[in-house]
């Protein structure tokens, strides 16, 4: 159990970087919980690998990154009640990642909420969702999310979506 950490990148150029920060590759069965990750100059969280599967993520903040959070060939995971906020991408998949939920999110303020390669499959969103970023979505394939890629609407009856402009966008 990873618990209330601060991953905050150091922009000092003679810093070394890996550009995430926090990263688990090829990593399964983790809790990580209230960890604010922030300013990193790639991906603020990434989910990397085929065995990186069965994950928990609660309560994240994930603000002013590259990408918010990706996942990539990673299956089974859940991240909730998280709030992904002034990334450039929010939250990505890449690869096969499949099986992942998404519940309680704020996805807002970043210049694509959501993006899902091809081959992601059958990903879910569930309940509370706070959506509004300059691009809503960049879906490649109808079923790699449960959202509509023209719309960028969720499209489960068990999402209760609220499309509102938070205060700094408006």
């Amino acid at each position: 159990v990873l618990s209330e950490i601060n991953a905050t990148q150091n922009f000092d150029p003679g810093a070394a970087s890996t550009g995430y920060g926090l990263l688990l590759h090829d990593s399964e069965l983790n809790v990580l919980e209230r960890v604010v990750v922030s300013y990193n100059a790639e991906v603020g969280i990434g989910l990397l690998g085929a065995l990186t599967d069965d994950n928990l993520l609660i309560g994240m903040t994930v603000i002013g990154n590259d990408s918010g959070i990706e996942l990539e060939e990673a299956d089974g995971n859940v991240v909730s009640n998280t709030v992904v906020i002034y990334n450039s991408d929010g939250v990505q998949f890449f690869g096969s990642a499949a099986d992942n939920v998404l519940s309680g999110m704020v996805v807002t303020d970043n210049e694509t909420g959501f993006y899902a390669e091809a081959a992601a499959t059958d990903n879910l969103l569930a309940g509370r969702m706070v959506l509004s970023n300059v691009d809503g979505c960049a879906l490649a394939a109808p079923g790699a999310l449960a959202m509509d890629p023209v719309t960028c609407l969720p499209t489960g009856s068990e999402v209760e979506l609220i499309l509102a402009p938070t205060p700094e966008s408006t």
